[in-house]
């Protein structure tokens, strides 16, 4: 590499992390804890969810290696505060085809770039390495089958092979993730986008992978291609992005479904999401200090606390529901009167 070429990639944007930052002492400043701490600290966009050459690939030449660095600083990152303003203006409901794309390929491509499985594979490639390379010294040939093909071990050293090795399952990672992305992008273009505001004191939470998966309907772990998944990212502390399966609800597709909520709905949603972006985190959750503080009590209602504020919820709709139809019934007498 040259000095000017990117060293330092970020897996989640800075882009997306400053919505995030809070007013602190006459700053913005990012409030981060472990997932598996309950302790908050103060951070930069800068310094959380970043890997040194994390997407740096092989070449002879800069553009060769700044390939995929390229393409989610230019095509996903320079677009993000553009699709960002659409998503968390309220009065903003009528996008164009090109809008709605932007908006379901900057949520895939999230979906996809967090180094999380790359790091699990490569756990256990180590773990691999370490038993095959025990098992070599006990046989004197020093060789052994690995991918369909043999390897002699003799006079090589374990952690310089580990380490070539891990290089080589980055490359094919980030290639793959990227492939998986468009063939997911592909598969969900045409799907409903809607963006859920709280109201009130309630708040989001976020992570070190922000995009989450669900499906009510699934009866069993589905594939992450699966259209009928729900895709969810908070895009700041009061709104959430969610993307609909295609066919859901009666959208129309140059749309963006707004729903706003507050009180125990709002408690609800928080509770889901936070509840998602806890379990699909890695090692880092970001939010204002107070949602952090609180997130452990969210993580751990248990189902049937969650299902009886589901219960509250369904009733408050529906007595708000009947207020309404009661107010507009009246308007309509009063105007039939005159």
């Amino acid at each position: 590499m040259i000095p000017n070429e990117t060293k330092r990639c970020h897996f989640v944007p800075k882009t997306y992390l400053e919505k995030f930052r809070q007013d602190f002492n006459n700053k913005k400043v990012l409030f981060a804890r472990l997932k598996t701490s309950k302790d908050v600290f103060k951070t930069d966009v800068k310094r959380v969810c970043v890997r040194k050459y994390l997407y740096i690939l092989p070449g002879e030449t800069e553009a060769d290696r700044q390939l995929i660095e390229s393409f989610y600083a230019t095509d996903i990152e320079s677009n993000y505060n553009k699709i960002y303003d659409i998503l968390n203006c309220s009065g903003i409901v009528k996008i164009k085809n090109q809008e709605r794309e932007l908006i379901i390929s900057t949520i895939i491509t999230s979906l996809f770039r967090n180094p999380f499985i790359l790091d699990r594979f490569n756990e256990f490639w180590k773990n691999t390495i370490d038993r095959l390379f025990s098992l070599a010294d006990s046989i004197p040939s020093k060789t052994f089958h690995l991918e369909n093909k043999s390897t002699n071990v003799e006079n090589v050293d374990k952690d310089e092979f580990i380490k070539k090795n891990s290089e080589q399952n980055k490359h094919i990672f980030n290639i793959e993730q990227i492939q998986m992305a468009f063939r997911l992008i592909e598969i969900r273009i045409n799907d409903c986008i809607s963006v859920t505001e709280i109201q009130d004191g309630h708040e989001y939470i976020t992570s070190d992978n922000p995009v989450s998966i669900s499906n009510p309907n699934a009866k069993f772990s589905g594939s992450i291609f699966d259209p009928t998944n729900y895709l969810r990212m908070p895009i700041n502390n009061k709104k959430c992005l969610v993307i609909y399966p295609h066919g859901t609800q009666d959208f129309n597709s140059k749309e963006i479904y707004r729903r706003k909520i507050k009180s125990n709905a709002a408690l609800l949603d928080s509770i889901y999401i936070n509840k998602l972006q806890h379990f699909y985190a890695d090692k880092i959750l970001i939010g204002s200090n107070k949602a952090l503080t609180n997130v452990d009590i969210m993580v751990n209602k248990s189902d049937e606390e969650v299902l009886s504020l589901a219960i509250k919820v369904k009733k408050d709709f529906e007595l708000f529901a009947a207020t309404e139809l009661k107010k507009r019934m009246d308007i309509l007498n009063s105007r039939i009167k005159r």
